[in-house]
């Protein structure tokens, strides 16, 4: 007994030993403890004992975590079968269900645990057991129906259809052989299986593939089902295709067998019914689950599989919801196909050919959809899985006949490159080749296009890899031969985005195969820019080019860190921070180079630049961290003390640095780089961790300590300190947003405890005086401040704090509504509420976004209901008394309109005596007062009542019924239907959707309520009534839109509402419809067309709805109504339509291909009618009403973006709808629009090809030359000929010279037939000018013969005849005719034109730009013509009007010739006589030429050309007038050197004349050599700085080439493929510039010096402001502050060898005394406010640009000659320096300003 006893104890002890150590999680024991654990269980059970001891240690690990099934039960299963070697017999299962029925609460748990042991136990499980789990599933099912809960329905659902999956999938031969012998349980085994069949199909038509993975189930489930079925009879296809019909289109079928005795009828799978969706699901499972059925019949798999296929095709050509599992059924039915391949030898080519060509078909009309793109490729290479198996010669087979045909289709033709990598993987890259050998050549233009690029590249990567992979031995073969001839194509081709994107489409997926080849062919090769061997360097690994070219690795990265290429500098940065390895310290040379580097670059203009850089700053910070960390964990610690501590002191540098820059005057660039910087700099230092002393491997405790003080003496000087707080405070108060964010975010994650409480005491000041400013800015500055302290407290759960600060904002936003009720313009000018709504939103937003512990406390929550509501009342109280105009009922009637906003906002502001108000609009101060407040209260009003009721809604306590829900959406809908600004409309909708997205989680449907009452009361109204006076209710169709945009958005991302999207639109269209009816309509009246086409060009241009309207159901219609509407009577109708229009194109045609020859849609005619074949229908009936139909026009501007493609859409291609559109538009071409016809030509380009086009032409031109010259009633119409003309001018246009033999013969057929007909240009036959002008045009550049003599007589007798002209195009065939002379070498005779006279000259002038701009090397006798045009201008072109064109063109012609034409070959023509000619010509003109831009631009650029050196030292000796000359320039090109309201093409011009005389800074040093006065250096000096820091990039980047020929000599402004790369950016040439100026002699003059310092050293006061809107200054990019810190030193050196008078020094004394005062003035100023908690007006940028000016200003003049009171000139203004300087230094520090005095001051005592 007591034995026993002990037994039993032991045995309980055990078991709770076993049982804690499957729960222990902390320190889990592996299985094999766990195993001996259970051994000893074992022992002291009975072995019958040892299920029943399992089962209820299953259930302990069930009922301790029955939520989630935990991986303590698995592990403990899978330990009971390792342990247990016998069956599961039914008796051990039903005391496993008897025991888990006790289970109610979490049903899933039941089959979780059934299915485990089921698949533990696979081989084992005998029949018997089965059949009882079997019957207990129709019992779990009904359970399962009346689960209450969505989420725990969908979750049991699953596991138990998996625990069913695994029992049919286990039951293939047991319903065939057990059942049979168990024939009680036969028939009620087979009711439960039908019983589940009908629930399985039901539910699935229910989820409908809302739950993925639950669907997924339920199609094997069915799957599996029908398997069974077949055993019996095999007869399961008839039901599955009764099944299949019925759910396509609704046709009932009556009882059909499944099993023996068992039948199904429709009605029992009602809700199937028109769900094709889920056809296509069932079809799925059925595929899945083919291979598992052991009956297989060929007869009855043949026709299942041919019934199917006929479905699934019609499914997959309905481009709706369903088409997606349409393919994923169709690439189911090819992997069957694949099966009965391999299983039964069946050769599916022959079997199914229809199906196979079918499937073709699919595959090339829908090879880019994006619904079914994926699946087309895995059907494709299914079938060709096939291939290969049926066919021993793959030259024989599919995939060869395949191959050939996607390769005869147009480099251009979109998708078939995706189906072409495919391709490539099965035949490899030599047999591939074989077939078209330049195929890799053929892929370069494609990655100019973004669509095109990704598919294109894929098969250049499958090329390559199989290259490498499979033909190893041929490698070089390959890469000399195909892969490389490819590269260099694209690495130097003349388009951009082609040589950038090969890197990272092409070079950076195959540098794992070719890295030692690209190497060689890219690193050494001089003949690349140095920033693509840069660009290459970035993609090698950096231990191969650092070991190998060390001397080319420290040439390409230190000439690229100065390049003005971006792409360039971030990848030499990269080379650098990336180093050889990620713990690799960084060098002397490394930290170096970046010193000098890196602070030029703080102030790129170019946000991916400056994010490119902050990304390889973090990799190097964080290369630092880590190798500090590994060397304080090294052993050998000595040796590597210097170099922590260099890379520790780098990082400093760089914290300083970036504090440095952040100063107020500095630039936005510069700001947000510094603090990027510096926030990845303090998220990875201090480093406290490695200060620990508890480190292991301390060997030298002397060392230790020396190596703690290095780290702590580091530590502290990168931790978060009171100084960096306060510099981020003040960078707080920045204008812009984003800085004021980051200083922000800094201050609330890495200040430290101890500063906090200054923080928070600086905050809460500057938020009580800021947050209630009307200024946006102040406000906004006011509520981050707020939002800070409320982050502050909630981090530390100050709850107390918290709900005081809310309670408060509340309250004051309370009583400024109240006293805006009562007096407007004073409270909104000192009490506005939008920024304390601003900064309840932020705080609110912060609770959401963090841990929610506040929603329990009923006063937060109540607080925040209140200021919700308070913001509504806001919100009303503004669109009542300003925005809206209401009925006399109180209904809002419409948007007010401007004239009536300002009579209302001026009767708040402005009364007489009488009481009358004057209706006029005064844009005063005060009326900016009230409407800012006005419109910025419903912006920050619409924030606060979305945050805070999306907070309200997530309060477990608190009810959200319908009414409020409705009430918030009311709110925003009068928001966007009534205000008439749109920074409000647009913030009013971000926060409407925001709010709408909350609601997702709740189920309510209030809001699909609103929009369907929208929308109904579109459908149900014509019009609305007259509005009141004052109103405009056309704002209606702006707040409708987004109503609909926003509603649809939120219940798309939140509930997956596609049919409620759908519906819309189709409502929407209803509506729009009824437009086209409309004979006229007043103004003032809302028309509900206009709103529901808005609405929908709105859905269609959104980002996130449109793609999910991009199919053919949406488009098509869309496009018909648009169509319609636009041919309607009334305007706004049509406008509207018009919108709608350009959405629905934009869908349709998609991205903008753009090719050296063509422009529009990639799309080819057959692809766009494959895929919106309804549009072919369309485009038919409306081509064939009238051709005054308005609809032609708008419908011919989509189809003429198309292209001529392939022939492989012949279902397309040879259908009659497209035939007759084809030959409408021949008919068109002949239209009296000229629109009509320019598109009719487009259009025909697009539906024929090129041959055919030719031909046509030819046979037009055949019929133009019988015509009689003489018989003027046989001549065309003059619409048709210029048709025709334009047809084949266009065509002629977008010939290649790659065109095939067939091609280029039709061309010349065309050409010769061309020249026959030159009657056309004759205007004594051809009356029209401008078709005649057109004719000649298409002639020139053609061969010389007899006929080009005719032509010329024509042209010759038609000019004669041309001075009384008057008719349109005379002007044009003037030039026309004028130009195809000279390219005759007629010579022009000066001919009286009269009123054409300008259009002669201006002919002449043109062509001869023309002539020297396209030849790279224009030939003598151009140049000669040139030279004898300029030597030749006739007076009588100055008198015209259009004199000012002539003389602009004649300046340009100048400029040219010089531009293109060699020098020398110049200099063999012009004699000096007509070289001083020429330079009396443009003098005299420029006194004419200042206003007109262009022309003076010319102007400038003449003047410079004739300025430069080789010209001038050639040409002019001693010219008396070349002062004149030099005056001249001056005055046109730099008269304003800063600049300041100067037009862009006019500082373009300057920048680049200035690089043409730029040679006198580089040769002529001596001042007696200048051209110019010394004294006007200063004008150069300053256009040159001004020009580097131009707010415009392409200005910067023409001053630093310009910058370049200064340093460098050059004597034009061409510059080689190798000069481009040493030209610097801007930050970079100004340093090259000062430094050259420095070494010269143009800045010793003591008039260059003090105009230098006047500049950029004496500021004007910054005067303070209490205008609403600040002026801003002309030019934002330049920075005075950081050009006078460059300038400073080099003006100490110049100063000391050029003497200064004493008076001129007084001058300056009394200057620095001055603004030194207004300076002391200013911060004592900044101080005081900051004391006496009072806002401070002054202008921070301005302030710290002043201040920091003025102290450079004091040093400069006092430490240059070291002054002193007795060698002073002036010991009393000196005194008062010295005072002004210590008084500021004992100031508060302002941007260091105060450190700057002390510094000066410790200066002057040495």
């Amino acid at each position: 007994m007591e034995d026993n006893i002990d037994s039993v104890k032991k045995m309980e002890s055990a078991l709770s030993r076993f049982h804690n150590a499957l729960l222990n999680e902390v320190n889990p024991l592996n299985e094999e403890a766990l195993f001996q654990l259970w051994d000893t269980i074992k022992k002291l059970t009975l072995p019958e004992e040892g299920h029943r001891v399992f089962i209820q240690i299953l259930l302990n690990l069930i009922i301790n975590d029955p939520k989630s099934i935990s991986k303590s039960m698995f592990k403990a299963i899978r330990i009971w079968r390792k342990s247990y070697k016998q069956g599961f017999d039914e008796t051990l299962v039903e005391e496993l269900v008897k025991m888990l029925e006790s289970l109610q609460d979490v049903t899933h748990v039941r089959a979780t645990v059934c299915r485990t042991l089921l698949e533990q136990f696979e081989v084992d499980l005998s029949p018997n057991a089965l059949i009882t789990i079997i019957k207990n599933l129709r019992i779990w099912f009904k359970n399962f129906d009346a689960s209450s809960s969505d989420h725990s329905r969908f979750e049991s659902l699953k596991e138990f259809l998996k625990l069913y999956v695994i029992i049919l999938q286990r039951s293939k031969n047991l319903f065939c052989d057990s059942i049979n012998n168990q024939s009680d349980d036969l028939e009620i085994i087979q009711e439960d299986l039908k019983y589940c069949f009908v629930f399985f199909i039901n539910c699935l038509a229910g989820v409908d593939g809302k739950c993925g993975l639950l669907s997924l189930v339920l199609t094997n489930c069915i799957g599996f089902s029908f398997c069974i079925f077949s055993n019996k009879d095999g007869k399961y296809s008839q039901l599955l295709l009764k099944l299949l019909i019925f759910a396509q289109t609704g046709i009932p079928f009556d009882n059909l067998p499944i099993l023996s005795g068992i039948t199904v009828s429709s009605e029992e799978v009602e809700s199937l019914r028109n769900k094709p969706s889920t056809a296509m699901q069932i079809l799925r499972g059925v595929f899945s689950c083919c291979k598992h059925d052991p009956h297989f019949n060929a007869e009855r798999m043949d026709a299942t599989m041919k019934v199917s296929f006929n479905i699934l095709r019609d499914s997959c050509y309905t481009e709706d919801a369903s088409q997606r599992n349409a393919f994923k059924s169709m690439e189911m039915w090819w992997n069957d196909c694949l099966q009965l391949s391999k299983i039964h030898k069946i050769d599916i080519f022959a079997q199914f050919n229809g199906m196979v060509d079918d499937t073709m078909k699919l595959i090339y009309q829908y090879w880019d959809n994006h619904q079914a793109n994926q699946s087309v490729n895995k059907i494709l290479e299914l079938m060709l899985q096939i291939d290969v198996m049926q066919n021993k010669d793959i030259r024989e087979g599919f995939t060869w006949k395949t191959t050939a045909r996607l390769l005869s289709e147009p480099i251009y033709e979109r998708g078939k490159y995706r189906l072409l990598s495919v391709l490539i993987k099965k035949l490899g890259a030599e047999l591939f080749l074989s077939m078209k050998r330049d195929f890799l050549l053929t892929l370069v233009p494609c990655l100019e296009n973004n669509n095109l690029a990704p598919a294109a590249s894929r098969c250049f990567i499958e090329v390559t890899k199989s290259v490498y992979t499979s033909h190893k031995t041929k490698e070089a073969f390959f890469w000399q031969q195909h892969i490389w001839p490819a590269l260099d194509a694209a690495i130097t081709h003349s388009n951009e985005v082609i040589s950038h994107d090969v890197f990272r489409h092409w070079i950076q997926p195959v540098i794992q195969y070719c890295s030692h080849r690209l190497k060689d062919a890219m690193l050494l090769n001089t003949s690349y820019s140095q920033g693509l061997r840069i660009r290459a360097m970035t993609h090698l690994p950096a231990s191969g080019y650092q070991a190998e070219y060390s001397t080319l690795y420290r040439e390409l990265v230190l000439t690229s860190l100065t390049s003005l290429n971006d792409v360039a500098r971030v990848d030499a940065w990269s080379i650098i921070c990336r180093g050889r390895a990620q713990d690799v310290p960084l060098s002397v040379e490394d930290v170096r180079i970046i010193k000098e580097h890196l602070p030029l670059d703080f102030n790129s203009d170019s946000p991916a630049f400056r994010q490119s850089l902050v990304q390889c700053l973090r990799e190097l910070v964080e290369r630092v961290r880590r190798f500090v960390s590994n060397s304080m964990k090294s052993k050998d610690q000595i040796s590597l003390m210097k170099k922590m501590e260099m890379n520790l002191e780098f990082v400093v540098w760089l914290k300083q640095t970036c504090l440095k820059y952040l100063v107020p005057a500095a630039s936005f660039q510069r700001k947000v780089t510094a603090l990027s910087i510096l926030k990845l700099i303090l998220n990875s230092f201090p480093c406290k961790k490695l200060s620990n002393p508890s480190i292991e491997h301390r060997h030298n405790d002397e060392f230790h300590l020396k190596d703690g003080q290095l780290i702590a003496k580091y530590d502290g000087e990168l931790q978060v300190d009171r100084h960096l707080a306060s510099q981020m405070l003040q960078a707080m108060e920045d204008e812009v947003p984003e800085i004021r964010q980051m200083a922000a975010e800094i201050i609330l994650e890495k200040v430290a405890k101890k500063e906090r409480e200054f923080c928070l005491k600086s905050m809460q000041s500057q938020s009580e005086l800021l947050i209630g400013s009307v200024k946006q800015q102040r406000a906004e500055l006011g509520a981050l401040f707020a939002k800070c302290l409320f982050h502050i407290h909630y981090a530390g759960k100050q709850d107390e704090q918290l709900i005081h600060l809310v309670r408060c904002y509340c309250r004051e936003i309370e009583d400024s509504i109240q006293g805006l009720q009562e007096n407007m313009l004073t409270t909104a000018r000192s009490n506005s509420p939008f920024g304390r709504m601003y900064a309840l939103s932020l705080m609110i937003s912060t609770v959401r976004k963090h841990n929610k512990y506040l929603l329990d406390n009923i006063d937060f929550t109540d607080t925040i209901a209140r200021a919700s509501k308070a913001a509504s009342q806001c919100i009303t109280f503004f669109l009542k008394t300003v925005f809206s105009c209401q009925r006399t009922s109180g209904d809002y009637v419409g948007s007010a309109d401007f004239e009536e906003i300002s009579s209302r906002i001026q009767s708040m502001i402005i009364a007489d005596d009488n009481g009358k108000q004057d209706g006029g609009t005064m844009l005063s101060d005060d009326y900016a007062v009230v409407l800012a407040c006005a419109w910025q209260s419903l912006r920050y009003g619409a924030a606060l009542v979305s945050e805070a009721e999306s907070l309200l809604l997530e309060v477990p306590h608190r009810s959200n019924d319908d009414a409020v829900v409705e009430r918030n959406c009311r709110t925003f809908y009068s928001i966007l239907s009534y205000c008439r600004h749109s920074g409000a409309i647009e913030s009013a909708y971000e926060s409407f959707v925001s709010y709408l997205c909350s609601l997702g989680a709740t189920a309510t449907t209030r809001p699909l309520q609103i929009l369907d009452a929208a929308i109904s009361t579109l459908e149900s109204t014509g019009d609305v009534t007259e509005a009141v006076t004052g109103a405009t209710i056309t704002r209606r169709s702006a707040g409708n839109p987004l109503l609909v945009k926003a509603v649809l958005t939120a219940m798309v991302r939140t509930r997956h509402a596609i049919d409620e999207l759908y519906s819309c639109v189709t409502r929407l269209r209803t509506v729009a419809d009824s437009g086209r009816n409309l004979a006229a309509a007043s103004d003032k009246v809302d028309l509900p067309a206009v709103d529901a086409m808005y609405g929908l060009k709105s859905l269609l241009d959104d980002s996130y709805l449109g793609p999910k309207l991009n199919n053919a159901t949406v488009l098509v219609p869309a496009l018909e109504t648009a169509l319609r509407c636009i041919a309607a009577n009334v305007w706004v109708v049509c406008n509207a339509a018009t919108h709608l229009l350009g959405a629905v194109a934009a869908r349709m045609l998609g991205q903008k291909h753009i090719e050296d020859c063509s422009s529009g849609s990639s799309l080819t005619a057959g692809e766009f009618f494959g895929r919106f074949p309804g549009v072919l229908t369309l485009a038919r009936e409306i081509l064939s009403q009238e051709d005054s139909d308005p609809r032609v026009f708008p419908l011919l501007s989509i189809l003429s973006r198309l292209r001529c493609g392939g022939k492989i859409f012949t279902a397309v291609e040879e259908s009659e709808d497209f035939v007759v559109v084809r030959k409408r538009f021949f008919h068109l071409i002949g239209n009296k629009s000229h629109s009509i016809r320019t598109m009719s030509a487009r259009c025909c380009l697009s539906f024929y090809s090129v041959n055919e086009c030719l031909v046509k032409s030819l046979r037009c031109l055949i019929a133009l030359k019988l015509r009689s010259c003489n018989d003027g009633d046989l001549l065309p119409s003059q619409n048709s000929l210029h048709g025709w003309l334009n047809f084949i001018s266009n065509l002629m246009q977008s010939l290649t010279c790659d065109e095939d033999e067939n091609t280029k013969f039709l061309l010349s057929e065309v050409m010769d037939k061309l020249l026959f007909c030159t009657w056309i240009a004759d205007l004594s036959i051809n009356t029209c000018p401008f078709t005649a002008s057109i004719y000649i045009n298409m002639t020139r550049n053609w061969a010389k013969d007899e006929r080009v003599y005719w032509l010329r007589a024509a042209i010759e007798s038609s000019l004669d005849q041309i001075q009384g002209l008057h008719s349109v195009g005379a002007s044009s065939y003037i030039k026309a005719g004028v130009q195809r002379l000279m390219e005759m070498n007629v010579d022009i005779k000066v001919m009286k034109f009269g009123v054409w006279e300008s259009c002669f000259h201006e002919a002449q002038l043109d062509y001869m730009i023309e002539s020297l701009t396209n030849d790279k090397s224009p030939e003598p006798n151009c140049i000669q013509a040139a030279i004898k045009l300029l030597n030749r201008p006739d007076p009588a072109a100055y008198k015209s009007k259009h004199f000012h064109i002539v003389q602009s063109k004649y300046t340009e012609l100048i400029v040219t010739l010089f531009k293109c034409a060699p020098f020398h070959s110049i200099c063999e023509i012009l004699e000096k006589e007509d070289a001083l000619k020429l330079i009396a010509h443009v003098t005299e003109m420029s006194g004419d030429c200042e206003k007109y831009l262009n022309w003076r631009c010319h102007q400038i650029n003449a003047l410079s050309t004739l300025l430069s050196g080789e010209f001038w030292r050639r040409y002019s000796g001693e010219y008396p007038e070349r002062n004149r000359v030099i005056e001249h320039w001056v005055e046109l090109a730099i008269s304003n050197p800063t600049f300041d309201g100067v037009a862009e093409c006019l500082r373009l011009s300057a920048a680049k004349s200035l690089t043409t005389v730029g040679e006198w800074f580089a040769t002529d040093r001596d001042k007696s050599n200048l051209p110019l006065p010394l004294a006007e250096n200063y004008r150069i000096i300053v256009a040159c700085i001004s020009l580097l820091h131009d707010e415009n990039l392409d200005i910067r980047h023409a001053a630093c080439k310009m910058i370049y020929s200064f340093t460098h000599g050059k004597t034009d402004a061409k510059t080689s493929m190798a000069e481009n790369d040493h030209i610097p950016h801007p930050k970079y040439a100004l340093s090259m510039f000062l430094d050259f100026i420095e070494k010269s002699n143009f800045i010793r003059c003591s008039t260059t010096i003090r105009l230098l310092i006047e500049k950029f050293f004496i500021l004007p006061h910054p005067q303070t402001s209490t205008r609403l809107f600040e002026k801003q200054s002309f030019n934002a990019y330049i920075e005075n502050w950081s050009i006078t810190e460059q300038l400073t030193p080099i003006l100490k050196n110049a100063i000391k060898t050029v003497e200064i008078s004493d008076l001129q020094l007084c001058e300056w004394l009394k200057v620095a005394v001055e603004k030194m005062t207004i300076l002391v003035e200013l911060l004592d100023y900044r101080n005081t406010c900051c004391k006496e908690n009072k806002v401070n007006t002054q202008n921070n940028a301005r302030v710290s640009e002043f201040s920091r000016c003025t102290l450079l200003f004091v040093e400069l003049i006092m430490s240059f000659y070291q002054l002193s009171p007795a060698t002073s000139p002036d010991p009393n203004l000196h005194h008062q320096l010295v005072q002004l300087l210590d008084k500021l230094s004992q100031n508060v520090d302002f941007w260091d300003a105060s450190t700057f005095s002390r510094t000066i001051i410790q200066n002057l005592n040495k």
